[in-house]
């Protein structure tokens, strides 16, 4: 947006820019890329964890990959195993958002409930605040995600109901 909004870059002025530094990064990426196996070797590494979105980014700006015969093996490597294939960038938005973990889930709501006093000690001027907090008071199950997108692989629910008990004192 930086570009469009602050510097009224053309969509072509900005793809432009994209591949030039696509093709930068690849350059120094491929004259390190091993001549076989991947860049972890027989396992993938952090870097081949990079490079797959970066080679779904430079196809999706059409940015020509003929340079790079090496990156272009590891990736074709990579996107054949499983892991790989649940989190690549054409597979987490199976609604056609753009948003990565933008699927919708049904609203809910999560009754919370707290309440504190302060006591007042004989041969203290300062008082002693109890709390009492209950979470999730009326023990609402409710799904946050439900498994799918980019690195998230299981449903994960709301906290169930929740007991806390706090003493402080003003010093």
């Amino acid at each position: 947006k930086y570009l469009k909004d602050e510097l009224g870059q053309s969509q072509e002025a900005i793809d432009t820019w994209y591949r030039h530094w696509i093709i930068e990064g690849f350059t120094a990426l491929e004259a390190m890329a091993p001549a076989d196996g991947l860049f972890g070797g027989d396992l993938p590494n952090l870097a081949d964890v990079c490079l797959v979105p970066q080679m779904a980014n430079a196809r999706r700006f059409a940015t020509p990959l003929d340079a790079f015969p090496r990156l272009v093996r590891i990736d074709a490597a990579l996107t054949q195993m499983p892991a790989f294939i649940a989190a690549h960038p054409d597979a987490v938005n199976p609604d056609g958002s753009t948003i990565p973990n933008g699927a919708h889930l049904p609203f809910y709501t999560q009754t919370n409930l707290g309440v504190s006093h302060e006591f007042f000690t004989p041969g203290s001027k300062k008082p002693l605040t109890v709390r009492f907090d209950v979470v999730n008071l009326f023990d609402n199950i409710y799904q946050i995600r439900d498994g799918s997108g980019i690195g998230v692989f299981a449903p994960q629910y709301g906290p169930r109901r929740g007991f806390f008990v706090g003493l402080s004192q003003k010093l």
